[in-house]
């Protein structure tokens, strides 16, 4: 696992701000003059070249960033990075699949902006691959020298979720051996403007913006125990939903039918000790998860991360595995998030429903 997130970057950062040890950035991407006062969780304390060095890196946009720094500190956690030196097996056997709802919209404003007040001839090309929606985790590919299939999942908040069964498929297929899985989202002015004139932030009064990424890495567990890794999660169940709203004129639908299909899926009747949920201050898709997890599991623990994260759309549902991952190795933080007393969770599902309908659950059990 590889975290870069509002709490800071890397793995430990994370799970002190799921314990409530973190705060947020002080200073903010979007300007200062037309938002004094935005309503953002933004990386903290970010400097890649921490990770990445000084060089490599310059014609990168914020996105790409942090995915390149969250792949390298999941490659390194897992064992299969010493400093830049590879530890695998062939890196034609090695794949990414990562997620986003909106990709580089900062960079995509930003070319735009100049072609429109200035002209497109200063536009800098070493910059506009950054608009692709799949240049980020292309990227990552690159910098790494993987050269397995390379996948970009875009479906909202469902995203990590969904990014995770295609992996999955990947590896039962023998395409991979093996798979960096996740995604990440970043904030920007054009997406804070939009769902400022959406009205979000008036009718929410806890909603923020955030941001970040993450990669985790998906390998048999045979494979992992072989070369001497570590396992963090065993991957035993997904499932994926759909219902479509009544109107198709509808800009936003939540379905908590769609999500209770989805969670029954991924956890097949099995007791579960605890659900991560992707809600965040948006009410409406935080009613519908809770009642498709009371419909589904009863009265079982449910953590909410994002609501002091913030709402991440794909980087969001990165963040609940990376808290369900925390949790069953975690026994601290599973008495504080949870009320186990005595050990870690054995089994937690996670769940993410999106604006459109869609939905995704996984089940996560302890190694």
């Amino acid at each position: 696992m590889g975290l870069v997130s509002p709490f800071g970057m890397g793995n430990e950062a994370f799970r002190e701000g799921l314990a409530g040890r973190g705060g947020f950035a002080e200073a903010s991407v979007l300007p200062a003059e037309t938002f004094p006062a935005p309503r953002t969780h933004e990386v903290r304390d970010w400097n890649p070249n921490l990770v990445l060095g000084d060089k490599g890196h310059r014609h990168f946009d914020r996105l790409t960033r942090f995915l390149a720094v969250s792949a390298r500190l999941a490659l390194r956690d897992a064992g299969f990075r010493d400093g830049d030196e590879w530890r695998g097996g062939d890196t034609a056997g090695f794949g990414v699949v990562s997620a986003t709802a909106y990709g580089s919209l900062d960079e995509i404003t930003e070319q735009n902006r100049i072609a429109v007040f200035e002209d497109p001839r200063y536009i800098n090309p070493t910059r506009f691959p950054n608009t692709v929606i799949n240049a980020a985790a292309g990227y990552v590919s690159i910098r790494e020298e993987l050269r397995g299939p390379n996948t970009t999942i875009v479906s909202g908040r469902t995203g990590a979720l969904l990014a995770l069964a295609h992996a999955r498929g990947e590896l039962e297929s023998g395409e991979v051996y093996g798979a960096l899985v996740g995604g990440g989202e970043v904030v920007s002015e054009a997406l804070y403007v939009g769902l400022e004139r959406l009205g979000l932030f008036e009718r929410f009064g806890g909603l923020h913006l955030a941001e970040g990424g993450g990669f985790f890495t998906l390998e048999r567990e045979g494979d992992v125990i072989e070369r001497g890794g570590r396992v963090l999660a065993i991957l035993a169940g997904e499932h994926t939903a759909f219902e479509p709203p009544e109107d198709d004129a509808a800009l936003a639908h939540t379905s908590s039918a769609a999500a209770a299909r989805a969670l029954r899926g991924a956890t097949r009747g099995e007791r579960v000790d605890a659900v991560v949920i992707s809600a965040s201050a948006i009410e409406p898709l935080a009613s519908a998860e809770r009642a498709a997890v009371r419909e589904v599991l009863g009265e079982v623990p449910v953590v909410a991360p994002n609501l002091a994260i913030g709402e991440a759309f794909a980087a969001s549902g990165v963040f609940v595995v990376g808290a369900a991952v925390a949790l069953l190795g975690d026994e601290v933080l599973a008495k504080e998030l949870v009320g186990v007393a005595d050990s870690a969770p054995k089994r937690v599902a996670v769940l993410a429903l999106g604006q459109e309908g869609q939905a995704s659950a996984v089940m996560l059990e302890r190694a």
